[in-house]
């Protein structure tokens, strides 16, 4: 009976502690601006004042940084993306922002994986950030409600225990990765992507993608984000961020999707322009300097790319016809691969 009682006080104490150790993680983590996905009171903070948004996954979220945006087209933006952002998560901030602020125009940043993702395999990271970034617990719980199964909540709180442990170091070392100037951009340093001449030969269409893979429930929530702009009287613009040559050379399928994606924003009226198809993109970008990994740009691929963008956001605006700027297809732009073979 006395050792029962002791295995039984042994547990209960366990667990009390667990839960406290928990709470002052969590706690730390909701309640500090010690990370960079910590933005709610910053956007809170903007309110009234934003003009443009740019919404989507890690692309964005390191290839775009507002204030070179903003200082050439004299506009008010931020960068509404994160990692493995759900469709669904992007819904809900744009609406939240749109109740908020005199919105004119949203990028929508789309990558090879948006519309493939499924809630089983990709959500919990990207359900973690989005839950990081509202406002209050309330709002919290009932995100979870809408759009979470109990299996979901267990990925997002094991995930969000980590981050707390991880806000809680960051506050001991008095560090925090919160640069309010930044409006939602993650700089992210550069590594060397590039590939030798046998490495080129050998990786050529390694990987595949397709259009047949996109998910319904994907498409009609992308539809929804269009239909949502236009009843607020906002343009929705699909945009695609510059990936290395290195996965452009080792993806087959990129034209496919395309096409799709062409002929999707036809019908629902809205500019799309795939910015890997840069007639200058070899001088813009290059694999051994411009990214943090095969599909995302560093800060100094970031710099260039928005540099760019704005500058050709701002000609399409007033009215010039930009299309001269862009290859016409994947085919036309591998043409000038640097890792094609010499003839």
């Amino acid at each position: 009976m006395r050792n029962s009682k002791r295995v039984l006080l042994s547990a209960l104490c366990f667990l009390l502690t667990f839960a406290l150790i928990a709470g002052l993680s969590l706690g730390l983590y909701y309640g500090s601006e010690t990370l960079i996905i910590m933005d709610a009171n910053l956007r809170a903070s903007l309110a009234g004042s934003l003009d443009r948004l740019m919404i989507g996954s890690s692309h964005a979220w390191n290839g775009f940084a507002p204030a070179i945006f903003d200082e050439r087209l004299h506009s008010s933006t931020y960068n509404l993306s994160g990692g493995v952002f759900p469709m669904y998560a992007k819904r809900y901030f744009l609406e939240k922002e749109l109740g908020r602020n005199p919105l004119k125009v949203v990028y929508i940043e789309l990558s090879d994986d948006t519309l493939t993702r499924t809630n089983e395999r990709d959500y919990a990271e990207g359900d973690e950030i989005a839950i990081a970034r509202l406002d209050s617990w309330g709002e919290r719980l009932s995100y979870m409600r809408q759009f979470l199964r109990f299996e979901d909540c267990v990925n997002v709180y094991s995930r969000a225990l980590l981050r707390g442990f991880q806000a809680a170091a960051a506050i001991l070392r008095g560090k925090s990765t919160m640069d309010y100037a930044a409006r939602g951009y993650y700089a992210k340093s550069g590594t060397d992507v590039s590939m030798t001449p046998d490495e080129a030969e050998r990786s050529r269409g390694v990987d595949r993608i397709s259009p047949a893979d996109y998910r319904p429930e994907n498409i009609e929530q992308l539809t929804a984000l269009l239909q949502i702009c236009r009843d607020a009287d906002v343009q929705p613009v699909i945009v695609v961020l510059p990936v290395s040559d290195k996965h452009l050379w080792k993806t087959e399928g990129e034209e496919d999707c395309r096409l799709w994606l062409e002929s999707f924003c036809r019908e629902q009226g809205c500019p799309f322009y795939d910015f890997n198809l840069l007639r200058d993109r070899y001088e813009l970008f290059s694999d051994k300097e411009s990214f943090r990994d095969g599909g995302h740009l560093c800060s100094r691929g970031a710099e260039t790319f928005t540099a760019v963008f704005a500058d050709l956001m701002d000609k399409a605006e007033r009215g010039e016809n930009i299309d001269g700027c862009f290859f016409d297809s994947y085919d036309e732009l591998l043409r000038q691969s640097p890792y094609l073979p010499a003839a």
